[in-house]
């Protein structure tokens, strides 16, 4: 069964602190958890079964609360 969750972070500086250069940290995502992530601005649909999108919103939210501390975010850390 698919399901979708959003995700809308603070601002869009923020949003592309958390999708990385050229998106590299979403696709991370993409691969490692298995879901389909489609970003506008600072909103992410988050597209897979209903434990994949739950994890992935809570990695989303997660690196989001870390990157205003100034913690770089990088593919490798996702």
């Amino acid at each position: 069964m698919s399901d979708s969750e959003q995700v809308v972070l603070e601002d869009n500086a923020l949003a592309q602190v958390v999708y990385g250069h050229n998106d590299c940290n979403l696709r991370a995502l993409e691969e490692q958890i298995g879901v389909e992530l489609r970003a506008r601005g600072n909103r992410i649909r988050v597209q897979g079964t209903d434990l994949e999108a739950k994890l992935d919103k809570r990695v989303l939210l997660d690196l989001s609360e870390k990157a205003p501390a100034g913690i770089e975010i990088k593919e490798e850390n996702v």
